[in-house]
């Protein structure tokens, strides 16, 4: 009985002192901390993610969904021209008819990679965000007039993809467009070659592609349809549709401004994806500059006209055509690209001299603004000293998406970086990266512990990392630098070892009265 009680006492001695160790164990590892860090995990999204503001009012850009020509390939037009190809000049035909009258359709139809570029990174680091700085509206509404309102231009840059079928109305007012003040951007060769007309949700054709039609019976017609008005006012007309392999770069070797523009971004030979499709013929080099001439593979094929891209000034306003049918390969060519983004530059403020790609295209009205204060933890605002525990508060005074470098960001986190021993160079003794809590939606919080900062001089830098809503842009921006002092008292400075000295003398009077009591039982 007697060694069955001294064997239980060894026991409780071993389970105290096991007890004792662990205690000490925990109290050392913590006195070995040397930052403070708050896991983001447990933010949510709403509090961390800015909420989305559009942020300018004067939206001067506008590019068109070209649905007309997009109805007129979905099954309609061309399956009639296929079908009744053999007609003779001179006769009509009654029947299929109603695949020249057909319900329009809401598509990109062969401009789907205009409306990619404008979803890239690229567009989104210009600031150019459809529905946001750039207006979406389509053919319907240039129709019905929305390119103006009371007469004067609610556009100052309207761009086109492949725009092959439009109404007559609509063809006159991209012209009152341009004649007016306005820059048209055409990425597209074989524009404004057919008319069209729309009424009350459905499309017919009307005259144009080798056909006209009046709605009883449908003839062989002309093939262009406004020849001597395009190379007026558009400067060229389509040239002719081939496959393979005729283009391999182009040469930007002139004087005009966007010439000299794409020469120093890329170089004068610029390579390009481009092979070939659907050219136009530069036929009206009046008022007009030559960007850039597309190049031959075979010399032999070059036309009377030169295939270029080029600007043709119309009264008081400019058009720019790529000259080809850039849609083949916008999202993934980088002379197009830049192309396009130059050219909304040149009709957005006249020049591009004073301008680096991909600087922003379209500026915010409003930037991310916050102000930052330092508070005593059990006190108000902190004085340029601090002492124990204390507080960071960032507040931005607007919630908004727009960043200098890439329109649409959310604010993901907020950060700060203390240094100690700002005056002395090149010794940076002790570095801390706080990670703050979203307090609010406009409000973040830094906590500073200086029992762990030696008493001197400190920086505390704040960050704020964004990133892209629609992109994988990321950007990280320093929006504030502080500077204090650390001045804690012998006593404060010991505050870190109470915590496990207490626990540590606790647990030793504990485990004594334990084995004590034991001891007497037994």
């Amino acid at each position: 009985m007697i060694v069955i009680q001294r064997q239980r006492g060894r026991e409780h001695y071993s389970i105290g002192w096991l007890a004792l160790f662990l205690v000490l164990l925990v109290s050392v590892s913590s006195l070995g901390v040397s930052e403070v860090s708050f896991d983001t995990r447990s933010l949510t999204k709403t509090i961390t993610n800015s909420t989305v503001t559009t942020t300018s009012t004067d939206n001067r850009i506008a590019v068109v969904k070209p649905i007309f020509t997009a109805t007129a390939y979905s099954n309609a037009f061309y399956t009639f021209y296929s079908r009744y190809s053999w007609l003779p000049v001179g006769e009509y035909i009654t029947t299929d008819l109603n695949l020249f009258n057909r319900t329009v359709v809401d598509d990109w139809g062969w401009s789907t990679q205009l409306c990619s570029w404008f979803e890239s990174d690229a567009a989104y680091s210009l600031h150019l965000v459809l529905g946001e700085t750039v207006t979406l509206i389509n053919e319907i509404d240039v129709d019905q007039g929305g390119l103006f309102h009371d007469g004067a231009r609610l556009y100052d840059v309207v761009i086109l993809g492949f725009t092959e079928y439009v109404t007559e109305r609509e063809y006159l007012y991209y012209k009152q467009f341009v004649a007016s003040g306005g820059t048209l951007i055409i990425m597209d060769a074989c524009t404004f070659l057919a008319e069209v007309t729309y009424s009350n949700g459905y499309l017919s054709l009307t005259k144009g592609h080798g056909w006209e039609f009046n709605g009883t019976h449908a003839w062989k017609s002309v093939f262009h349809r406004w020849p001597e008005n395009n190379t007026n006012w558009v400067g060229s007309n389509i040239w002719k549709y081939w496959i393979g392999n005729h283009y391999n770069c182009i040469k930007v070797n002139t004087t005009n401004a966007l010439s000299d523009f794409l020469r120093t971004t890329l170089g004068e030979n610029i390579y390009s994806s481009y092979r070939g499709h659907e050219e136009n013929l530069l036929q009206n080099q009046t008022e007009t500059d030559i960007i850039g001439y597309w190049n031959f593979v075979n010399p032999s094929e070059c036309p009377e006209y030169p295939v270029a891209a080029y600007m043709h000034r119309y009264r008081d306003g400019v058009v720019i055509h790529s000259g080809i049918m850039a849609s083949d390969v916008l999202a993934s060519d980088e002379f197009l690209s830049v192309f396009l983004a130059a050219s909304i530059r040149f009709g957005l403020t006249g020049e591009v001299c004073q301008w680096t790609y991909p600087e922003p295209l379209v500026s915010s009205d409003d930037f991310v603004k916050s102000t930052v204060e330092i508070y005593e933890k059990y006190g108000g605002r902190a004085s340029e000293t601090l002492s124990g525990l204390a507080y960071c508060d960032v507040n931005f005074n607007i919630t908004t998406n727009v960043l200098r470098d890439c329109y649409q960001c959310n604010l993901e986190s907020v950060t700060g970086e203390i240094v100690e021993q700002v005056d002395t160079d090149h010794q940076v003794l002790y570095d801390a990266i706080l990670q703050a809590r979203a307090v609010n939606n406009t409000c973040w919080r830094l906590d500073i512990n200086t029992f762990l900062i030696t008493n001197g001089n400190c920086r505390l830098m704040i960050n704020a990392t964004w990133e892209g809503v629609h992109n994988s842009y990321i950007a990280i921006e320093t929006i504030e630098v502080l500077y204090f002092t650390v001045h804690n008292s012998w006593w404060i400075s010991i505050l870190p070892l109470a915590v496990p000295l207490g626990s540590v003398i606790c647990a030793a009077i504990i485990i004594i009265a334990y084995n004590k009591i034991n001891g007497t039982r037994s």
